[in-house]
């Protein structure tokens, strides 16, 4: 008997395709092209676009004099699309990448101990090597270090250091030793503010005279010159300093103290021309969690000088530890003062500083000429990360001071 067979429900046929239905890479390719193209016309039209209304709105509308060449004129006008649409874009990346760097340099490196005296040692030999090469070439051209200008704190755009003998300093960024009982710390000259404050911050320690500027190398405030807020009470940077090392002209080593006055009182503000700076000694003090901040409007140039003598020169325990004043005009200022808290008062209202949606702060300073003198507690910035390292330990988390202070010089 013969059996009938069913129709498949589904049947499988080759899959069969045609040049004519489905185009090839080949085909789209123009296609593709006039996207990208279109792509970026969009992007290069809204940045003109962009770049011409900030121009507009952040121009000073004609009070720049005509007799102002053109092309001053010009770039004046276009100071603000400038700033906000290359220079901050930039500015905030080459920010986070040297962040990143500086923290994993401290990682692979370890907190100070004998292998970076070991490396010390290693890098003044290679100052030394490279002084002794010069001397016994014949001393043809000046002495100058060999960092770049645009990383000096400096408006200078040109380098007057083509024609001269450059000395390779770029590795001496090492921090040596922190003695937190005997509050001192010992580091090397290209070691930044900012690479200070996260080390010391979570310490509870700051410099004697700690500068905001976190480009700032130690290095140049000892053989400069560096003020800070504090500096009526501590006096300038120089006199933080404990312990000098240079290397000379002739590549010899020297370790400077206040027992060789000659030296020891030269070196400031010397701007490196009695030697290289290898490493120095510098004070330190205990910071508190918090920094109580009043602001003190003045009507006068006489006000203000009375009230800033009258501040400065209160005795120990009265005088605040930060002073300064911001002047807005001829005649209106206002005072910073500063006292560390530890225990802050509940009635005076939290300042979280550095954020970054909040307004400058010698704007936040100005509200003082309308609403009149007011106080707050100033807290610290976004903590850095924790030293990454075998050797780190609990420690309670403290600030260093919030009102910014003066610039010191890095020559």
């Amino acid at each position: 008997r013969r059996r009938r067979r069913r129709a498949p429900l589904l049947v499988a046929t080759p899959h069969q395709s045609s040049t004519a239905d489905s185009p090839t890479f080949q085909q789209t390719r123009p296609l593709l092209n006039i996207t990208m193209l279109a792509t970026i016309g969009y992007g290069v039209a809204s940045f003109v676009i962009a770049f011409v209304l900030a121009a507009l709105l952040g121009s000073d509308g004609g009070a720049l004099s005509k007799e102002f060449p053109w092309q001053f004129r010009l770039a004046a006008a276009c100071r603000t699309p400038v700033l906000m649409l290359i220079v901050v874009p930039l500015s905030f990346i080459r920010g986070k990448y040297t962040l990143a760097r500086r923290r994993l340099r401290r990682y692979l490196r370890g907190p100070g101990g004998k292998a970076a005296a070991i490396r010390h040692a290693a890098h003044v030999d290679s100052i030394s090597e490279q002084l002794r090469a010069w001397d016994r070439g014949g001393r043809k051209r000046k002495l100058r270090t060999a960092r770049s200008n645009w990383a000096a704190m400096s408006t200078k755009l040109g380098s007057n250091k083509e024609e001269c003998n450059q000395i390779a300093l770029g590795h001496m960024n090492e921090i040596l030793d922190v003695d937190e009982d005997g509050l001192t710390l010992t580091c090397e000259p290209g070691v930044t503010m900012g690479e200070l404050t996260d080390e010391l911050l979570p310490l509870g320690l700051m410099l004697q005279s700690h500068i905001e500027m976190e480009s700032i190398t130690i290095g140049g405030l000892a053989m400069g010159f560096g003020i800070e807020t504090n500096s009526h009470k501590v006096g300038l940077f120089q006199e933080s300093v404990l312990e000098y090392e240079f290397v000379d002209s002739h590549g010899r080593r020297h370790s400077v103290t206040k027992d060789q006055p000659e030296l020891f009182y030269a070196l400031p503000w010397s701007y490196g021309t009695v030697g290289f700076l290898t490493s120095l000694k510098v004070k330190l003090l205990r910071t508190q969690p918090y920094v109580r901040v009043e602001y003190l409007p003045t009507s006068s140039a006489a006000e203000l000088t009375s009230q800033l003598q009258r501040l400065a020169a209160l005795g120990e325990g009265q005088a605040p530890d930060f002073l300064e004043a911001t002047l807005y005009d001829r005649d209106n200022a206002v005072i910073q003062a500063g006292y560390f808290d530890a225990r802050p008062s509940t009635a005076a209202p939290l300042n979280r500083i550095n954020v970054w949606y909040k307004p400058f702060y010698y704007r936040h300073v100005e509200t003082a000429l309308r609403s009149g003198a007011f106080q707050e507690r100033a807290a610290p910035r976004p903590l850095p990360l924790p030293r990454l390292s075998p050797s780190t330990r609990p420690r309670p988390v403290l600030t260093r001071p919030a009102s910014p202070p003066s610039a010191g010089v890095d020559p």
